[in-house]
């Protein structure tokens, strides 16, 4: 079976290929992404090729490694100088530029596919599966029609494009139940759904059993942006500050220097330095899981998220999670009893929960081994891949019949 990916896969896995150097500092990794291309490289029958722009190429690369061929195209975005405070800067346009896009038709003409695994909808990438006749499937990330009712930007109006043209056209969707099948249903009432989690990597099921001293009350670890709730993160933090001297800690990328500044500033405003620990980046994806097991509890009060990894990954290693109740995150866990879901936006009882936890350590236990045997069943990277070739393996079926 010949698969092609279109995504955003992240080039930091191919640095020693490129031998260039990449900024990760404002880019999402997607590290789950890395793990599937990991188990699918194991099996002999599948011939993955993955497609993917970035701007950070100096030019076009195809690379092979380890049986998964890499096609990895240089955007050339269009930079429109713009004045702001009294100054010209430059601001990127990634529209679909004629030029790479005949490049990247003709780049999957020439793999002609089996299958077209389309991963995110917001991409200009993502878009261009629309172009063929080929059985394609939607491996959700997120909403762009959801993200923007929290955060708004002039860009967001290209990725709405394409994410409204991607779900109109395809059928085939990868979701989290709930709210996002339910839009999805009503801009395109043939579309078919499945069910299919994010693998964690093995060495974080390892990690369970890792006897370790924590070092910190709760943890923030999700891009530091104020949809995933950081703000609501502080003010718990604030509201425990006397009462348990909490001690917090905060990890994550930004492409916001901005929010970043404001959010720096918060925490000395709030007169917070002594209790809370901002880390920020933190480049590899195993430092980033030690940090969480470091924490007694994660706390990611997110007002959108489809299916946060953070959530996930601490359910994998065995740290009690806190969240809000809201899209995917009751697919994820099932309130008191694999983690603590609480009304969205309620601070109150959010800081509540987050008292409970850290003075309950039989709840906690529980929640724990709950959480691990969810974890078990749904994030091994072995499962994930093969209900992922099922899956592919169905739409072709149902195609060969359709002809």
């Amino acid at each position: 079976m010949k698969v092609l990916w279109l995504c955003n896969y992240s080039l930091k896995y191919l640095q020693h290929q490129l031998k260039i150097k990449i900024d990760n500092k404002s880019k999402h990794p997607i590290p789950w992404l890395y793990y599937l291309v990991q188990e699918i490289s194991k099996i002999k029958d599948v011939e993955l090729h993955i497609l993917t722009l970035s701007s950070d190429l100096e030019k076009d690369y195809y690379i092979i490694e380890d049986g998964i061929h890499y096609h990895l195209i240089k955007e050339r975005p269009f930079v429109i100088p713009t004045l702001k405070f009294g100054s010209i800067s430059k601001r990127k346009i990634h529209s679909v530029n004629i030029f790479w896009k005949k490049k990247v038709l003709k780049i999957i003409e020439e793999i002609n596919p089996d299958v077209i695994n389309i991963h995110g909808t917001e991409g200009n990438l993502q878009v261009l599966g629309n172009n063929f006749d080929i059985p394609t499937v939607v491996w959700m990330q997120g909403l762009m029609n959801f993200v923007t009712k929290y955060q708004e930007s002039s860009k967001y109006k290209y990725w709405l494009e394409n994410e409204n043209k991607i779900i109109s056209h395809q059928k085939h969707f990868i979701t989290f139940p709930g709210e996002m099948e339910q839009f999805i249903k009503n801009h395109n009432p043939r579309a078919k759904f499945y069910n299919i989690y994010h693998p964690n990597p093995e060495y974080a099921f390892d990690m369970f059993n890792l006897d370790i001293t924590k070092t910190s009350d709760i943890i923030y670890a999700a891009e530091i942006v104020k949809r995933k709730g950081i703000e609501d993160f502080i003010e718990v933090t604030k509201r425990l500050k006397s009462k348990l001297n909490i001690k917090s800690k905060i990890i994550g990328f930004t492409g916001n220097e901005e929010y970043l500044k404001h959010i720096k500033e918060l925490i000395k405003s709030e007169e917070l330095e002594n209790n809370i620990e901002f880390v920020g980046y933190v480049e590899e994806h195993s430092d980033v899981l030690m940090e969480i097991k470091k924490s007694k509890i994660l706390l990611l009060p997110t007002y959108v998220d489809t299916g946060p990894r953070a959530v996930a990954e601490s359910m994998t290693i065995g740290t009690p999670v806190i969240s809000y109740n809201v899209d995917g995150l009751p697919e994820m866990i099932e309130n008191n009893v694999s983690g603590i879901l609480v009304e969205c936006g309620n601070i109150e009882k959010l800081t509540n929960a987050v008292e409970e936890l850290l003075t309950n350590k039989k709840k906690v236990n529980k929640i724990i081994v709950n959480a691990f045997q969810i974890a078990l069943e749904k994030y091994s990277p072995h499962k994930v891949v093969e209900q992922l070739l099922q899956l592919y393996s169905q739409i072709l079926k149902e195609k060969s019949i359709t002809v």
